[in-house]
């Protein structure tokens, strides 16, 4: 039996078998340990995804996509470990193979270090044969720390979906953490092939260890069209300040006779940059939204993206995919699927008399628009598709 004694370093010289369910120290620790191996041993899991939690987002998307392709094999049981605070459900839509462990919730009262150590002696201890880490913090910082622990008797796949360009100003986030432990790697899952280049070259991967996974998308269906010049601009996404809203702001303030349509709330951060946006009378801020699909249909005549650095967002590809015309910033990936005529890029991407320019042109003459948004529409439904998504994680060498 393994001994995470053995495994953790802040456990060694202290014998703790899994099968006692107790963790040396504080009785609040104890129990942390008690309540979530009851879940692992009650799941049997074959695969462990670490996720920060189960929203909208596009890391938690790519989760579920991925969750739901292990399942296509019948022998595979997923367990989604969500490592910050809020409790999730959505498990039950995966199925009965499917369960959920509330890590974040169950290791609230742990200090950070605690938290790390925890988590890790649970991996490392769990039956599972795969792990894929997507963008958990903890889960990261475990692997920083006890990388070759937890790789050892199971394959580790991470996902990293952007790795931004220093003239950004953005932090280079997990690729950071990549290159100390690529060796103990399988797979680096990113979802367009700028990232899988840009991670090779930065983090020092070998060919191919960086494989371009793109999500499959399922149309909503169309937003129904304008009449009696009632068309309307839709905005979707978290309004932190690397997706713009101060762009946004000034693009509105640039064509008052236009209605802006605006989903999403600040998540990563304080909402001061959101806040001005409130004062614009053509803006309406509608919220938070449960994925594109829910957004309710409305006369809306293109999608707008104003995003400072991407890789390849989910967002844009399912507005893409319900047949909008994007007008997006000439950033990371999006080229991908917006260049070839197949949407309106914008550059510089912070230029908001160019994106100005882009939708007052795309209005006055619908019918070549329309005919850019179809060639989009039908370039992702082609590219971005299940059968896709699921040869290639099946091509990875002990993922499913």
């Amino acid at each position: 039996m393994r001994r995470a004694a053995d495994s953790v370093p802040e456990l060694r010289g202290r014998e703790v078998e899994v099968r006692d369910r107790s963790l040396p120290g504080r009785s609040r620790g104890r129990e942390a340990w008690r309540r979530a191996w009851g879940v692992v041993a009650k799941a049997r899991p074959t695969h462990l995804l670490l996720v920060p939690r189960l929203g909208p987002g596009g890391g938690e998307l790519a989760a579920r996509l991925a969750a739901e392709a292990i399942l296509s094999r019948k022998e595979n049981r997923v367990l989604l470990v969500t490592t910050d605070t809020e409790r999730d459900g959505g498990a039950e839509r995966l199925g009965e193979r499917a369960a959920v462990l509330p890590f974040g919730a169950l290791a609230a009262e742990l200090t950070p270090e605690e938290q790390v150590g925890l988590l890790a002696r649970l991996v490392v201890n769990a039956p599972s044969r795969t792990l894929h880490v997507f963008y958990s913090h903890v889960g990261w910082e475990a692997l920083r720390r006890h990388a070759a622990p937890i790789a050892s008797g199971r394959r580790l796949f991470v996902s990293i979906f952007s790795v931004p360009p220093p003239e950004t100003g953005l932090d280079a986030g997990y690729a950071r953490l990549l290159a100390p432990i690529r060796r103990h790697v399988a797979s680096v899952f990113t979802d367009n092939a700028l990232a899988a280049a840009a991670l090779e070259s930065a983090c020092g991967l070998e060919p191919g260890q960086a494989v371009a996974l793109r999500h499959p998308v399922s149309p909503r269906p169309a937003f129904r069209r304008a009449r009696n010049g009632d068309e309307r601009i839709l905005w979707a996404g978290r309004l932190d300040a690397d997706k713009r809203p101060d762009l946004l702001r000034r693009i509105a303030e640039l064509l008052p006779h236009r209605t802006f349509d605006v989903w999403g709330t600040p998540v990563l951060d304080d909402g001061r940059l959101f806040a001005p946006l409130r004062a614009l009378p053509n803006v309406r801020l509608r919220g938070r939204f449960a994925g594109f699909g829910a957004i309710p249909d409305a006369p809306y005549g293109c999608f707008l993206y104003t995003s400072l650095w991407d890789g390849l967002p989910n967002v844009l590809l399912e507005a893409v995919a319900s047949g909008l015309l994007a007008v997006a910033s000439d950033v990371g990936a999006v080229h991908e699927v917006l260049g070839e005529g197949r949407g309106l890029l914008v550059r510089p991407p912070d230029d908001a008399e160019a994106y100005v320019a882009a939708l007052e042109g795309s209005r006055a003459d619908a019918a070549a628009a329309r005919e850019v948004a179809e060639r989009g529409r039908r370039h992702v439904l082609s590219v971005h598709t299940r059968e896709a998504f699921l040869a290639t994680l099946a091509s990875a060498p002990g993922y499913l």
